[in-house]
Protein backbone atom coordinates (compact mmCIF):
# COMPACT_ATOMS: atom_id res chain seq x y z
CA UNK A 1 0.00 0.00 0.00
CA UNK A 2 1.54 3.48 -1.05
CA UNK A 3 0.99 6.80 0.66
CA UNK A 4 -1.85 7.79 -1.64
CA UNK A 5 -3.51 4.59 -0.77
CA UNK A 6 -3.34 5.01 2.83
CA UNK A 7 -3.98 8.64 2.92
CA UNK A 8 -7.12 7.74 0.64
CA UNK A 9 -7.72 5.06 3.45
CA UNK A 10 -7.78 7.43 6.45
CA UNK A 11 -9.71 10.09 4.48
CA UNK A 12 -12.59 7.39 3.74
CA UNK A 13 -13.34 7.86 7.66
CA UNK A 14 -14.29 10.80 7.54
CA UNK A 15 -13.84 12.87 10.45
CA UNK A 16 -13.48 9.95 12.19
CA UNK A 17 -9.80 9.47 10.84
CA UNK A 18 -8.08 10.66 13.36
CA UNK A 19 -10.15 8.61 15.72
CA UNK A 20 -9.18 5.10 13.63
CA UNK A 21 -5.39 5.67 13.60
CA UNK A 22 -5.38 6.15 17.47
CA UNK A 23 -7.21 3.04 18.09
CA UNK A 24 -4.18 1.37 15.56
CA UNK A 25 -1.38 3.10 17.63
CA UNK A 26 -3.69 1.66 20.74
CA UNK A 27 -3.89 -1.51 19.24
CA UNK A 28 -0.03 -1.55 18.20
CA UNK A 29 0.60 -1.11 22.06
CA UNK A 30 -1.25 -4.25 23.03
CA UNK A 31 0.16 -6.19 20.13
CA UNK A 32 3.75 -4.97 21.15
CA UNK A 33 4.60 -3.41 17.32
CA UNK A 34 6.97 -1.55 16.40
CA UNK A 35 5.40 1.87 18.25
CA UNK A 36 7.88 4.00 16.47
CA UNK A 37 6.67 2.83 12.80
CA UNK A 38 2.96 3.96 13.80
CA UNK A 39 3.97 7.53 14.68
CA UNK A 40 6.07 7.96 11.66
CA UNK A 41 2.89 6.59 9.68
CA UNK A 42 1.12 9.71 11.68
CA UNK A 43 3.45 11.96 10.70
CA UNK A 44 3.44 10.93 7.12
CA UNK A 45 -0.67 11.01 6.82
CA UNK A 46 -1.13 13.90 9.35
CA UNK A 47 1.88 15.98 9.01
CA UNK A 48 4.00 17.02 12.54
CA UNK A 49 1.43 19.10 14.30
CA UNK A 50 -1.65 16.42 13.99
CA UNK A 51 -0.12 13.27 13.71
CA UNK A 52 1.89 14.43 17.22
CA UNK A 53 -1.14 15.25 19.18
CA UNK A 54 -2.87 11.62 17.74
CA UNK A 55 -0.38 9.87 18.35
CA UNK A 56 0.68 11.18 21.30
CA UNK A 57 -2.66 10.43 22.67
CA UNK A 58 -2.41 6.80 21.55
CA UNK A 59 0.66 6.26 22.94
CA UNK A 60 -0.91 7.13 26.34
CA UNK A 61 -3.85 5.64 25.95
CA UNK A 62 -2.16 2.05 24.97
CA UNK A 63 0.42 2.46 27.45
CA UNK A 64 -1.96 3.10 30.01
CA UNK A 65 -3.99 0.17 29.26
CA UNK A 66 -1.49 -2.14 28.96
CA UNK A 67 -0.29 -1.07 32.40
CA UNK A 68 -3.56 -1.04 33.93
CA UNK A 69 -4.06 -4.68 32.89
CA UNK A 70 -0.33 -5.50 34.34
CA UNK A 71 -1.59 -3.65 37.56
CA UNK A 72 -4.85 -5.31 37.74
CA UNK A 73 -4.45 -8.78 37.09
CA UNK A 74 -0.44 -9.85 37.30
CA UNK A 75 0.74 -7.28 40.17
CA UNK A 76 -0.17 -9.03 43.25
CA UNK A 77 0.94 -12.65 42.04
CA UNK A 78 4.74 -10.93 41.11
CA UNK A 79 4.53 -8.93 44.23
CA UNK A 80 4.26 -12.08 46.59
CA UNK A 81 6.89 -14.37 44.76
CA UNK A 82 9.17 -11.08 44.59
CA UNK A 83 8.80 -10.72 48.07
CA UNK A 84 9.20 -14.64 48.56
CA UNK A 85 12.22 -14.76 47.10
CA UNK A 86 14.31 -11.70 46.09
CA UNK A 87 14.71 -9.14 48.80
CA UNK A 88 17.18 -7.41 46.61
CA UNK A 89 14.34 -6.73 44.18
CA UNK A 90 11.97 -6.05 47.11
CA UNK A 91 14.64 -2.89 47.74
CA UNK A 92 14.41 -1.59 44.19
CA UNK A 93 10.81 -1.84 43.93
CA UNK A 94 10.31 0.50 46.96
CA UNK A 95 13.00 3.23 45.83
CA UNK A 96 11.44 2.65 42.33
CA UNK A 97 7.95 3.95 44.44
CA UNK A 98 9.37 6.53 46.19
CA UNK A 99 10.96 8.47 42.80
CA UNK A 100 8.18 7.08 40.59
CA UNK A 101 7.43 9.82 38.47
CA UNK A 102 11.47 11.04 37.74
CA UNK A 103 12.00 7.15 37.43
CA UNK A 104 9.17 6.77 34.53
CA UNK A 105 10.21 10.06 32.79
CA UNK A 106 13.96 9.02 32.72
CA UNK A 107 12.93 5.39 31.51
CA UNK A 108 10.40 7.02 28.64
CA UNK A 109 12.95 9.60 27.28
CA UNK A 110 15.84 6.49 27.26
CA UNK A 111 13.98 3.69 26.81
CA UNK A 112 10.83 6.18 24.32
CA UNK A 113 7.86 3.20 23.33
CA UNK A 114 9.56 0.08 24.68
CA UNK A 115 6.57 -1.95 25.22
CA UNK A 116 8.05 -4.41 27.86
CA UNK A 117 8.35 -0.99 30.15
CA UNK A 118 4.62 -0.53 30.71
CA UNK A 119 4.57 -4.00 31.46
CA UNK A 120 7.94 -3.95 34.12
CA UNK A 121 5.99 -0.63 35.39
CA UNK A 122 3.01 -1.82 35.91
CA UNK A 123 4.13 -4.69 38.41
CA UNK A 124 5.54 -2.36 40.75
CA UNK A 125 4.20 -0.48 43.16
CA UNK A 126 4.81 2.90 41.21
CA UNK A 127 1.41 5.06 41.65
CA UNK A 128 -0.84 5.41 38.65
CA UNK A 129 -0.43 9.05 38.39
CA UNK A 130 3.13 9.20 38.36
CA UNK A 131 3.03 6.71 35.55
CA UNK A 132 1.31 8.94 33.67
CA UNK A 133 2.90 11.51 34.28
CA UNK A 134 5.96 10.67 33.74
CA UNK A 135 5.09 8.71 30.32
CA UNK A 136 2.84 11.77 29.50
CA UNK A 137 5.87 14.06 29.91
CA UNK A 138 8.38 11.30 28.53
CA UNK A 139 7.65 10.19 24.96
CA UNK A 140 7.23 13.75 24.07
CA UNK A 141 10.45 14.03 22.25
CA UNK A 142 10.38 10.72 20.84
CA UNK A 143 7.25 11.22 19.42
CA UNK A 144 7.99 14.56 18.02
CA UNK A 145 10.97 13.59 16.38
CA UNK A 146 9.36 10.53 14.56
CA UNK A 147 6.79 12.71 13.46
CA UNK A 148 8.66 15.89 12.28
CA UNK A 149 11.33 13.53 10.33
CA UNK A 150 7.98 11.88 8.88
CA UNK A 151 6.46 15.05 7.68
CA UNK A 152 9.90 16.20 6.53
CA UNK A 153 10.20 12.82 3.75
CA UNK A 154 6.39 13.26 2.96
CA UNK A 155 7.11 16.83 1.92
CA UNK A 156 9.86 16.32 0.47
CA UNK A 157 8.67 13.47 -1.19
CA UNK A 158 5.17 15.37 -2.50
CA UNK A 159 7.98 18.06 -4.22
CA UNK A 160 9.85 15.31 -6.07
CA UNK A 161 6.82 14.16 -7.71
CA UNK A 162 5.57 17.46 -8.23
CA UNK A 163 9.08 18.66 -9.55
CA UNK A 164 9.64 15.43 -11.67
CA UNK A 165 5.61 15.97 -13.26
CA UNK A 166 6.93 19.58 -14.46
CA UNK A 167 10.17 18.67 -16.16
Amino acid sequence: MNMNEMRALIDSFGPSGPLVFVGLCIAGIFLHLPEIVLIALGGLLFGFVEGFIYGWIGVIAGSTGTFLCVRYFMRDAFQESLESRFHRLQAFDERLTAHGFLTVLLLRLVLFLAPPLNWAIGLTRVRFRQYIAGSALGVIPGIAITCYFADTIARLKSAETVFTLKM
